[in-house]
């Protein structure tokens, strides 16, 4: 099970025309993902946020927080994903195809959005998320739009 999240984080890292292939990763795949940028984003907010409570349960509250935020961006991008696609392809996709796929645009937009946050502020890591998502999401749609050349 790690080697296919480990897997399918590689193919989301670079929006490339493999990167479609996200689309048909299975459950554990991109829930797996889901719970590792939740760990990796708490891992991050841990060395910025000033904490009132013992390290633990502050660890446990924040996960469990970050995973509730980041399923609702997921289902909420994967609805943008839908629009993109019937703009962009030919053939519409279903929700269970933009799901995965919404989650592979979003492995490195995560990260470096709480990055961001921590160090710039609201305006800038919402206008991180959005270019970085919108890029991840765009890019391969576009490329897998274009004629392979043999």
């Amino acid at each position: 099970m790690f080697e296919l999240i480990r897997r399918f984080i590689t193919l989301s890292a670079f929006p490339n025309r493999n990167f479609l292939k996200a689309r048909l990763a299975p459950l554990s795949a991109y829930m797996g993902t889901t719970v590792f940028l939740a760990i990796l984003a708490s891992a991050i907010d841990s060395f910025f946020v000033v904490r009132q409570i013992a390290y633990v349960p502050w660890l446990i509250l924040h996960f469990i927080g970050l995973m509730i935020t980041l399923l609702l961006w997921f289902a909420l991008f994967a609805l943008i994903v839908q629009v993109l696609v019937r703009m962009i392809l030919p053939k519409p996709w279903t929700y269970r195809h933009a799901f995965p796929y919404a989650v592979a645009a979003s492995v490195v937009a995560i990260p470096v959005t709480i990055l961001s946050f921590q160090l710039y502020g609201t305006e800038t890591a919402a206008l991180t998320l959005f270019l970085l998502n919108g890029l991840y999401a765009v890019v391969p749609l576009v490329l897998a739009r274009r004629k392979k050349r043999t």
